[in-house]
């Protein structure tokens, strides 16, 4: 049976995986870690941890994700998503565990105008793109350590801050409402993501060291995302397209995020869902715990 160390368990992403892996009657057990339980800054704190843990396999959901806020925060998101992915990998090789990193779309710049391979340049343009990178370059320097680094993107789900919730909040407040539509990429649903977590730790002695891109199928703006979710909820609040001119941040994002995930559903065997799919799924469970 597969026993999972998870870091973040209490975070979004981690939570669903706990939820998927609940739901799906999971063959293993997931030893979860919280912040308050080990610091993962403090590579002694993650060697016990990984050491007492007896599992197989680390899962590293846990993740500075404040976009705007590491612009001003740049050593905080560092030291976060960078060395202590470093000490989260150096623990997985000293035990000899097969680490699962969750990475961003956040690495490239956007200027490609087709779907970004995972073997594609990076070139990240704001501060959590380079302290995601710093995270991926700590792992690949781990050397002997077998991995499967996870990129994903405008990951969402029913629980904690997200662009889904946000703007069913928003449509509940406002008449009126304007949403950038000129940055493209993919909505991914975070229970998407948990289910494919748990299948590469499954597989893991079938799966190769190396990068590989998740998100759900398709691709649309964050205007067209805002308005599948208006058309979910039968909102009466009207959404207007913007520009990212129109609507400056502390951190610059790519215009194109797409990510090619050929590579890990050929060897992951993972079957992708529409990102539509993913919306109605989600509004449906919102829904379903207010009632």
């Amino acid at each position: 049976m597969t026993r999972i160390l998870l870091f973040g368990s209490t975070g979004m992403l981690g939570r669903e995986v706990l939820r998927i892996a609940e739901e799906t009657k999971f063959e293993g057990t997931i030893v979860t870690v919280s912040h308050a339980e080990c610091d993962i800054r403090d590579e002694a704190q993650v060697e016990k941890t990984v050491a007492e843990s007896g599992a197989q396999v680390v899962v590293n959901c846990a993740a500075y994700t404040q976009v705007d806020k590491a612009e001003s925060e740049t050593e905080t998101a560092m030291e976060i998503n960078g060395k202590a992915t470093g000490n989260i990998a150096r623990a997985a090789k000293r035990h000899n565990m097969f680490l699962i990193h969750i990475s961003t779309d956040y690495v490239f710049d956007g200027e490609k105008e087709g779907a970004y391979k995972p073997e594609d340049e990076t070139n990240p343009i704001n501060e959590y793109g380079r302290s995601k990178l710093a995270g991926e370059k700590a792992i690949e320097a781990t050397t002997g350590l077998r991995y499967a680094i996870v990129r994903t993107q405008w990951l969402y789900s029913h629980i904690r801050k997200n662009f889904f919730l946000t703007m069913l909040r928003l449509f509940r407040e406002w008449e009126n409402i304007s949403v950038v539509g000129d940055q493209r990429g993919t909505p991914t649903l975070a229970a998407h993501l948990a289910e494919a977590i748990i299948k590469i730790a499954e597989r893991r002695d079938e799966v190769e060291t190396g990068i590989y891109h998740y998100s759900d199928s398709g691709s649309c703006t964050w205007y067209e995302f805002a308005s599948e979710i208006a058309k979910n909820d039968g909102t009466k609040c009207m959404i207007r397209e913007i520009t990212t001119e129109e609507y400056p941040t502390p951190a610059r994002r790519p215009k194109n995020s797409i990510l090619d995930k050929s590579k890990t559903t050929r060897i992951t065997g993972i079957a992708l869902k529409e990102w539509q799919e993913g919306v109605r799924e989600c509004y449906e469970k919102w829904r379903d715990e207010r009632r």
